[in-house]
């Protein structure tokens, strides 16, 4: 992504909508991975991409390993509006550090 710079004009639009695709699709594939161990993460990531939580989710490690190579470019559904990103962890600075270094 770095070297391709999507944000940056000179970028050809057929290739930002590439590499686009690949983060986004490359995004909810760990976001899936995730699922299992920290739901709270996947769920975040759902609600950016504006998807609905479904049951095959929870078995999402199984149906990766199982689909072909192009499957991972069609992760996330086509036409979907995207939320306004929230952060997935808080920011940890001196202050929480040096109360978990009291309380630990």
């Amino acid at each position: 992504m770095q070297d391709n710079q999507p944000w940056d004009k000179s970028c050809a639009a057929e290739r930002k909508i590439v590499v686009l695709a690949v983060l986004c699709n490359s995004i909810r594939l760990v976001a899936g991975f995730l699922e299992p161990f920290m739901p709270g993460v996947s769920a975040i990531v759902y609600f950016f991409f504006g998807m609905e939580r479904r049951a095959e989710d929870e078995i999402f490690i199984k149906t990766a390993l199982e689909i072909e190579i192009e499957g991972y470019l069609n992760l996330i559904p086509e036409g979907l509006e995207m939320n306004r990103p929230v952060p997935i962890f808080k920011k940890f600075d001196d202050e929480a550090f040096e109360g978990f270094k009291k309380k630990f």
